[in-house]
């Protein structure tokens, strides 16, 4: 199954280019014999990145690492590597519900701590429509 790496800066910009690499690998996949997504998931999945790629560079100095693997039982991973130790940033409101937001649209969000920072992971489940 493809899976979309790409480098970001940490700089402005970045999660502009997050979604744009992201859409076009999911039209990729719609075009080839990859998975097919509902727009509403897609929608999940660009929002999950955004908030996850925002929190990176806001929260940790230097560039991150977004990773996007679509599964066969029609979830996507998507994982953003920084290089805060940190585990969470908390912020104070109007700020700081970007997680809430991820928590709620994902099956599972974790954290995984490594030697130069940390992963955070999140599982997009394909929306049931009914």
């Amino acid at each position: 199954m493809p899976v979309l790496a790409l480098d970001l800066d940490g700089r402005v910009g970045s999660v502009r280019r997050a979604r744009h690499a992201t859409e076009q690998f999911f039209a990729e996949l719609a075009a080839g014999a990859g998975p097919r997504f509902r727009d509403e998931t897609r929608g999940d999945v660009l929002l999950v990145i955004a908030e996850l790629v925002s929190n990176a560079c806001r929260h940790a100095p230097g560039p991150c690492r977004l990773t996007v693997a679509p599964a066969a039982d029609g979830t996507v991973e998507v994982a953003v590597e920084d290089t805060s130790r940190e585990l969470l940033a908390t912020a104070s409101p109007p700020a700081g519900y970007g997680l809430v937001v991820v928590t709620g649209l994902c099956r599972g969000v974790h954290v995984l701590r490594m030697p130069q920072g940390k992963i955070v992971q999140a599982t997009v489940v394909e929306r049931r429509l009914w």
